[in-house]
């Protein structure tokens, strides 16, 4: 029966050939590896002290995936308002108001989306595991964990989960705020937690 560290050596294996199958022809050919990060690279040496009584850390919906369908949906109402009001001159007075009376609320309620997090859009780190989206692992489950990114193409950053039974779980990072602000490192505080909360269960 192969040890703790074989397997995650025989699942890490898996993971990259995936992601080298995913390489395109010419990065093939200039030998490119694909990028695939250990979250202990986005930790910063420097980087602030957890208290002991901290348990969990609470990744929500990041505010760019909350006000991007906002956007569309404001715009999308903006040009069937000024259809309505430029012309549609032969509509009579009260489909004009109830287009305009439409359009504030519908604006209302986009705006009032984008100023909460989906409950159901989450990730958290805890000193029992990782949680997110309805799937849970708990530490003794994960055998590693790592930050995966595509050359060359329009895809987001996942987060990749090493687990003991072979398998490999994915979530992808796009709707979540996972640095610690604007300015910060791309997902350096999750690693930061995921770090924190993976070491004291193996310390233990």
């Amino acid at each position: 029966m192969a040890t703790r560290e074989e397997l995650k050596a025989q699942v890490y294996n898996v993971l990259y050939e995936e992601e080298y199958a995913l390489l395109s022809k010419t990065a093939k050919a200039f030998d490119a590896e694909p990028d695939i990060r250990h979250t202990r690279r986005f930790v910063k040496k420097n980087e602030k002290i957890i208290l002991d009584p901290v348990t969990a850390r609470l990744f929500p919906e990041s505010m760019e995936h909350r006000v991007g369908p906002v956007i569309v949906g404001i715009i999308a109402c903006a040009i069937t308002i000024w259809f309505i009001f430029f012309n549609g001159r032969d509509l009579p007075v009260w489909i004009r108001i109830l287009g305009a009376v439409s359009f504030f609320v519908v604006c209302g309620i986009l705006i009032a989306r984008s100023t909460k997090a989906d409950p159901e859009i989450y990730i958290e780190v805890s000193s029992a595991g990782i949680d997110l989206n309805g799937y849970s692992f708990a530490w003794e489950q994960i055998l590693d964990t790592y930050i995966v990114k595509r050359r060359h193409r329009n895809a987001p950053a996942e987060l990749v989960l090493l687990l003991d039974n072979g398998n490999i779980f994915r979530e992808s990072l796009r709707n979540y705020k996972t640095a610690s602000s604007c300015w910060a490192p791309q997902h350096d505080e999750l690693c930061f937690y995921i770090e924190h909360f993976k070491g004291k269960m193996v310390n233990e």
